[in-house]
């Protein structure tokens, strides 16, 4: 229920965009044309305040991708290339990078990452190879090194390490620390910390400081600490100097405990430590750490910001920005893992072709101008995909959109604490765009959503002159929890640089395949197969669906409403539809040509159809004389409306009535489009019965 009740949640703001592709688009003006030059007004710029720590969506450049390790923590460094998170400015130009990448030159920056000075680490000629391994032979390795942007030709092939964390640090190569730190390992599971502490010890000694020997000491001291944690701050210190990249590496303390029970009594010993003796800063400097292992990202930069800003012991303002840097480094990597994807679709009458990850299924698309809508399988992770599109008007931009979508959610009373976080100039697709990552919250769910905001301009299919193009906006939007960001921008990524932009095709002119989801009337009378790349829903009539016709306007062709109507049990399907014809003639103005009619079939039920030629009345223009002139219609379409029946009991008869309605198209097409349409029709029992 809570899973549900998150991605229903998470959803909201992927509604509201969709509202905001719409925007200030006025009602289709019952004439296709006149809706394709509707816009909103000037875009808005807006400044954010920062968290002086946070990351932000990255700076899109390609970054330092650290050599090639071996041992226990060596290893378990990796990187890939990807969107970046934003890094501390030290003056070099960093390469372009992504499918995404600055439009301008001057790409905007909301956010500036802190200046900070990140000392060099000499790295001892002692280190040992089973430690660290190759990553620790270069002559330097910092938190400044690992910022430093690399030559691409200098650059190692991306590779990946094992997802699963570190529950071990005993080395695998033979070694003299090697035994002890087995005994260690396999006392401090047992609870017995003290001995653990003396073999960790004997390690260290032996290995001459490995990092395993001091990191599995610091982890030991903090579960023997009572009243004072100087000796772990230390130990961690020690390791962060020599291992300035450790938040990169899936190791947590918790894993090392045979008794969690005393994990979670450590930790809130620390924390009622803290809050009663806010000056140590040995011991904020651990629950700093503690923060990020615990994936309290947030809390941890709040914890070491105030530490670097407050404490004047130089090895702790010193470990601090170190770890301060170095998770920002992790988040970066974390950043870059691109998900394995699927094989590219193409979407044709969107025009666009894309991947999804695997894992990713498609979810029946609910609104007119989704495009692709898709939920992960993993009950840990929710998230979801959508990529909608709407023709705009000439002076809509992509900031335009987002800044109607903002000002939209700012007034939802069902969102609050709606923050933008970071937006940048980026492209896609080779088309200039505009990224905006933001958080927010809404019945107690954290959430969080990136999406990439673009236009492009297409030739209008019947094109004379100087006729302006049709503009057509998209917005991919990526939602999920808050605490899930990071694995969030590498999906956004790596959707974006496989979409590539194709031409589009209109849905008439498309092959029509149903699909097996279903949409059921509210009454329960009966169920249609939704066509592949349909979407549908339901108004006050009953069913609608229909495929967006970018090229038309985005007016929906083919569209289909399903209608309803209880009549006497005498009344025949002719008699229904001359009668419906009659009143939408006569009543509503509607000029109807009747270009067929005749028996048919719904499903496997006999019925009636009606084929015909409508026009929507526009306005009456008065004459010269002041006498009503004669009303104006728009361009003819195409209607076909098939019925079929069903006992409703009481005397009365149920007819369900299926209208397609097809612009700019003949009536061979909208019949064959209903044709189809029947195949997946199927009633159900009457709501009397």
């Amino acid at each position: 229920m809570k899973r549900r009740r998150s991605a229903l949640v998470m959803m909201l703001l992927v509604l509201v965009l969709l509202a905001a592709l719409a925007g200030a688009q006025s009602r289709y003006a019952r004439t296709i044309r006149s809706n394709l030059a509707v816009g909103w007004g000037p875009s808005t710029r807006h400044n954010y305040a920062l968290n002086k720590y946070y990351t932000g969506i990255g700076d899109l450049n390609v970054g330092y991708k650290p050599a090639d390790g071996s041992g226990v923590l060596g290893s378990s460094i990796y990187r890939q290339q990807s969107m970046t998170v934003s890094r501390p400015d030290r003056g070099a130009p960093a390469p372009q990078k992504f499918a995404v990448r600055p439009a301008t030159p001057q790409a905007r920056r909301l956010y500036q990452a802190p200046s900070y000075r990140i000392p060099t680490v000499r790295v001892p000629a002692r280190a040992p190879a089973g430690a660290i391994g190759a990553y620790l032979s270069t002559s330097t390795a910092s938190a400044s090194a690992y910022y430093a942007a690399a030559a691409p030709a200098a650059a190692k092939a991306p590779r990946q390490i094992p997802k699963q964390v570190l529950t071990s640090l005993v080395p695998a190569e033979p070694a003299k620390h090697r035994q002890q730190m087995i005994e260690g390992e396999r006392a401090f599971s047992e609870a017995k910390y003290a001995r653990a502490l003396g073999h960790f010890e004997t390690a260290r000694r032996l290995s001459d400081d490995s990092p395993e020997s001091l990191l599995s000491l610091g982890r030991t001291s903090f579960a023997l600490a009572d009243g004072s944690y100087s000796t772990t701050a230390e130990h961690l210190c020690k390791v962060l100097e020599i291992v300035p990249e450790l938040p990169m590496v899936r190791v947590f303390p918790r894993s090392f405990y045979g008794n969690q029970q005393d994990y979670l009594q450590h930790v809130s010993k620390l924390e009622a430590h803290v809050k009663a003796h806010p000056d140590d800063f040995e011991a904020q400097f651990v629950l700093g750490y503690l923060r990020w292992r615990q994936g309290k990202e947030d809390q941890a930069r709040q914890v070491l910001g105030t530490l670097v800003a407050a404490a004047d012991v130089p090895h702790l303002t010193k470990g601090a920005e170190i770890l301060l840097a170095s998770i920002a480094g992790a988040e970066q990597v974390r950043l870059d893992e691109l998900p394995e994807m699927a094989e590219a679709v193409e979407y044709p009458c969107a025009g666009i072709r894309l991947s999804l990850p695997k894992g990713f299924k498609l979810a029946p698309l609910d609104r007119a101008r989704q495009i692709l809508k898709a939920a992960s399988s993993s009950k840990e992770e929710a998230m979801t995909i959508v990529l909608a599109g709407q023709p705009v008007g000439e002076g809509v931009t992509p900031e335009g959109i987002w800044d109607y979508a903002m000002r939209f959610w700012r007034t939802n009373p069902a969102v609050s604490e709606l923050a933008l976080i970071e937006e940048r100039d980026v492209s896609i697709a080779n088309l200039p765009a505009v990224g905006r990552l933001f958080t927010y919250s809404s019945r107690g769910i954290k959430a969080a959503s990136l999406g990439l905001c673009f236009i492009r301009e297409v030739e209008r299919p019947d094109a004379t002159g100087d006729a302006a193009p049709i503009r057509i906006g998209y917005a991919l939007l990526v939602t999920s929890a808050r605490k899930q960001m990071h694995s969030m921008i590498g999906v956004i990524n790596a959707v974006a640089r496989s979409t590539e932009l194709t031409k589009i095709s209109r849905p008439i002119d498309t092959p029509m395949e149903l699909t097996d989801t279903i949409v059921r009337d509210l009454h329960g009378k009966y169920a249609l197969r939704v066509p592949a790349g349909w979407s549908s829903g339901h108004d006050e009539m009953g069913v609608v669906m229909g495929r967006m016709d970018y090229l038309l306007g985005g007016v929906a062709s083919p569209g289909v409403r399903v209608i309803t109507l209880d009549v006497p049990e005498s009344m025949s399907a002719k008699a229904c539809g001359e009668s419906a014809i009659a009143h939408a003639s006569k009543q509503q103005g509607f000029k109807i040509k009747i270009l067929s009619q005749g028996p048919a079939k719904m499903g496997q039920i006999e019925g009636y159809q009606f084929v015909v030629e409508k026009r929507t009345p526009l306005r009456a223009s008065p004459t010269a004389a002041g006498k009503a002139g004669e009303s104006k219609f728009s361009e003819p379409f195409i209607e076909v409306g098939r019925m079929v029946s069903a006992p409703a009991g009481d005397g009365r008869r149920s007819f369900y009535v299926v209208i397609v309605t097809c612009y700019d198209s003949d009536a061979t097409q909208a019949q064959a489009v209903m044709d189809k349409l029947s195949d997946g029709f199927v009633p159900l029992r009457s709501s009397r019965r």
